[in-house]
């Protein structure tokens, strides 16, 4: 089972651009199905919200820009993505303060 050390740190490789968007994707959906139900609520809620922006991530710009007016607000482009792994990345550095 990852730790959220192990997500903080995949996150952050992401954000500064250690790693592509679909090495991000591929190793975050791995870890992510790795987990054997054991954490606390407040952290699963935030991996599973990253989890789902993953699988709404559209790199095509041409089909995001198509799924966007079907869809407003539902897909998200790489900058789109990356601000909602800042976000998670934020959350998670803050809850785990907050258990410490």
């Amino acid at each position: 089972m990852p730790s959220i050390n192990e997500y903080k740190v995949l996150v952050k490789q992401f954000l500064d651009g250690e790693i592509s968007t679909t090495q991000f994707e591929n190793r975050y959906s791995a870890m992510f199905k790795a987990e054997s139900g054991e954490l606390e609520e407040k952290f699963f809620l935030i991996l599973d919200r990253l989890q789902c922006d993953i699988h709404v991530y559209e790199p095509n710009p041409e089909l995001y820009k198509e799924l966007s007016e079907e869809r407003p607000g539902f897909y998200l482009n790489e900058i789109e993505l990356r601000e909602e792994a800042r976000v998670a990345l934020r959350k998670l550095s803050d809850l785990e303060k907050e258990n410490s």
